[in-house]
């Protein structure tokens, strides 16, 4: 089983993507994710944290952060034709196409460290590129 806890109140998931509802908009949220095995084993919980989207703009994306490791998963809802653009530690811009997942698009920034600040947009089909959104790794 997978638990999702934003430090008030846990409550179990029986999905990959789950949607918050009662967000206040341009907010930023921290959140906590681990499993339970069937002996009752808990696996260390990762860090999720995001911004919710601004309200009523034709140009944000509902997505999803989650870290593992020394890796950002980056997931895109809704969407599985997406390009990705990133810049890690104010560095060079990269650009790639996302990785179609179904309905949703994801994309794994690699050999992150501590305290990297990861800054990225998308450019989804039939809206321009969304607004740059800041992450701390």
């Amino acid at each position: 089983a997978y638990y999702l806890s934003n430090g008030q109140v846990s409550q179990q998931i029986s999905s990959s993507f789950i949607r918050l509802t009662g967000l206040m908009a341009e907010t930023s949220y921290n959140y906590f994710l681990w499993a339970v095995d069937a002996a009752g084993n808990k696996s260390l919980a990762v860090n999720v944290d995001f911004i919710s989207e601004k309200s009523d703009s034709e140009d944000t994306a509902e997505y999803s952060l989650v870290e593992n490791g020394s890796t950002l998963v980056v997931t895109l809802k809704g969407n599985d034709y997406a390009d990705i653009h990133y810049r890690i530690n104010n560095g060079s811009q990269q650009n790639f196409r996302m990785n179609d997942i179904g309905d949703d698009a994801d994309y794994q920034i690699s050999g992150l460290n501590t305290d990297d600040v990861i800054s990225f947009s998308f450019t989804k089909v039939g809206i321009e590129t969304t607004d740059w959104v800041y992450y701390t790794f």
